[in-house]
């Protein structure tokens, strides 16, 4: 396993479980919008993740109409249910160890840039994230491998010496297509088994796996 110079991660089901604060809020944006009858298993729901809200809508057949228009009340609710976030145990240490090692470290999400800023704010992550890549306009989103590059490209790193972390499809996709190893974490909220089907490089079931995959 080779010391890598920059390390990327995603944020829901990578740094966070943040399901029930997603979960939540996204049921109360349908509060607001008048569509209280709207059937949006929580079961089902988890498996999707990582996705864009109109990916997801679109597999279980809701219409929300103006998706923007969802996403921009969604983001302010978000926060009545913030504290139902936590990171998962020993992250916290990873990083500190990672940044204590001069590992450079950043942020690769779906959420919107605006959302990923907040967020930020909140769990103090700026600290270790000076650069968090967020959803912006004009700038397409995992898997596709852009928003990877231009994280690289910031840091001044190599595709050679960079690894993207997350706990789905997306996550490995976006690696696998910029070219970078990648390592799949099974405590989110992807199977193994479908996991494993994404090819990653290195596949770790636990916190204390992924530390001992990054910190030499």
């Amino acid at each position: 396993m080779k010391k890598y110079d920059l390390v990327v991660f995603d944020m829901d089901g990578t740094l966070f479980d943040s399901a029930d604060t997603i979960y939540k809020a996204a049921v109360k944006t349908f509060e607001v919008l008048g569509m209280k009858d709207v059937v949006f298993p929580r079961e089902k729901f988890n498996n999707y993740i990582g996705a864009h809200f109109q990916d997801i809508f679109n597999d279980f057949r809701i219409n929300v109409g103006d998706i923007e228009h969802y996403i921009e009340i969604y983001r302010d609710i978000y926060f009545d249910y913030i504290d139902d976030t936590k990171f998962y145990p020993g992250i916290p240490e990873l990083l500190m160890d990672l940044q204590k090692s001069g590992t450079k470290l950043s942020l690769l999400t779906t959420k919107n840039q605006l959302q990923t800023e907040r967020i930020s704010d909140y769990f103090n992550l700026h600290k270790f994230f000076p650069f968090l890549m967020g959803r912006k306009p004009g700038i397409k989103i995992k898997p596709d491998p852009e928003p990877l590059e231009i994280i690289i490209n910031h840091y001044g790193s190599t595709k050679e010496k960079t690894v993207m972390i997350g706990d789905s499809e997306f996550d490995i996709g976006c690696g696998r297509n910029a070219g970078v190893d990648t390592i799949a974490v099974g405590y989110g909220y992807r199977s193994q088994e479908f996991l494993m089907n994404e090819n990653p490089t290195y596949y770790a079931d636990t916190v204390e796996e992924l530390k001992g995959l990054l910190v030499k």
